[in-house]
C-alpha cells in the first residue's frame, strides 16, 4: 500500500489493486485482490519541539526543562531497576529448582496453567481480540498454546513450593512496619500521601500486599539480604496429599 501512494500530492487521486497472500492474518482479505482509491487531503510533518522550559510548562507539572529530565531519568532508573531485580529473581529461581528436587503435582500445575490462559484470554480481550481468534492467527489450535504455556506454569508451581518451604522453617511473617514501609514506597513512587495510597486500595491493603511482601521477604532470605541464618536451600521434597501445600513440605534443609 505505501509503495502505491509514494508521491501522491495533495488533491490527487489513485486507484490500485493489491493482491493479499494466501497466509494473510486477516481471513476477510486473504488470497484475494483488493482495490483501493485514495484522495489525498492533506500532508502533515512532524517536528520535535525545542527541549526548553515551555515545553516543560506544557506539560502542566513543571515549570523548567530541567526539572522534566530530572523525572524522566528517576523513572528510566526505577525502570531499570525493576528490570535488573525480575532477572535477578528469575535467575534465583533457576538456582532453586536446579539445587531443589521438587516435582510439581499436576493438581497444581492443572490450577495455574487454567490462571495463565485466564490471564491470556484477558490480555487478549484488551486488545478486541479472543482465544480462538488469537490462535487462528497464530496458526496454532487452542491446545497448542495450552502446550506452550505449560513449562512455565510448571516452573511456578516449583518455585512456589520452594518459597512455601522457605516461610514455613524461617517462619517468614510480614509486620505491620512491613505494610507501612510499602505504602510510603507506593507514596513516594505515585506522589501521594500514606492514606490516599491506602484508599486506593479501599482500606484492603494488608490483604492486596500480604502475598507480594511475603514472596519478597522469601526471596531475601534465599538471597541472603536478612539476618536470618539460612543462606541457600540445599534440598527441598513434597509429599502427600498436594492439596494442602503447607501440609505437604516434609523436608527442608538449609544451610548457612
Amino acid at each position: 500500500f505505501d509503495d502505491e501512494i509514494i508521491g501522491q500530492k495533495v488533491g490527487e487521486e489513485r486507484n490500485f489493486t493489491i493482491h493479499f497472500a494466501d497466509e494473510h492474518e486477516h481471513d476477510t482479505v486473504r488470497g484475494k485482490d483488493v482495490s483501493f482509491f485514495v484522495r489525498l487531503s492533506a500532508i502533515h510533518e512532524q517536528t520535535r519541539p525545542a527541549l526548553d522550559d515551555e515545553l516543560a510548562k506544557k506539560t502542566g507539572r513543571f515549570e523548567t526543562i530541567d526539572a522534566l529530565k530530572a523525572d524522566i531519568r528517576s523513572h528510566l532508573d526505577g525502570h531499570a531497576k525493576q528490570t535488573y531485580e525480575r532477572e535477578t529473581r528469575e535467575k534465583l529461581f533457576d538456582v532453586m529448582i536446579e539445587r531443589c528436587p521438587v516435582d510439581a503435582p499436576e493438581v497444581l500445575v492443572k490450577k495455574e496453567l487454567e490462571r495463565s490462559m485466564r490471564n491470556l484470554n484477558q490480555e487478549l480481550s484488551r486488545q478486541r481480540l479472543d482465544l480462538e481468534t488469537y490462535a487462528r492467527l497464530m496458526k496454532k489450535q487452542v491446545s497448542e498454546i495450552q502446550d506452550e504455556l505449560r513449562p512455565g506454569a510448571e516452573r511456578r508451581v516449583k518455585v512456589g513450593l520452594i518459597l512455601e518451604a522457605v516461610s514455613k522453617a524461617e517462619k517468614i511473617e510480614v509486620a505491620d512496619a512491613d505494610f507501612e514501609a510499602e505504602i510510603k514506597r507506593q507514596g513516594e513512587l505515585s506522589k501521594m500521601s500514606d492514606d490516599e495510597v491506602k484508599k486506593v486500595f479501599n482500606d484492603n491493603y494488608k490483604q492486596y500486599l500480604q502475598p507480594f511482601l511475603q514472596e519478597e521477604k522469601r526471596l531475601n532470605s534465599l538471597a541472603g539480604n536478612t539476618n536470618t541464618s539460612a543462606k541457600k536451600i540445599v534440598m527441598a521434597t513434597v509429599k502427600g496429599d498436594v492439596h494442602d501445600i503447607g501440609k505437604n513440605i516434609v523436608g527442608v534443609v538449609l544451610a548457612c
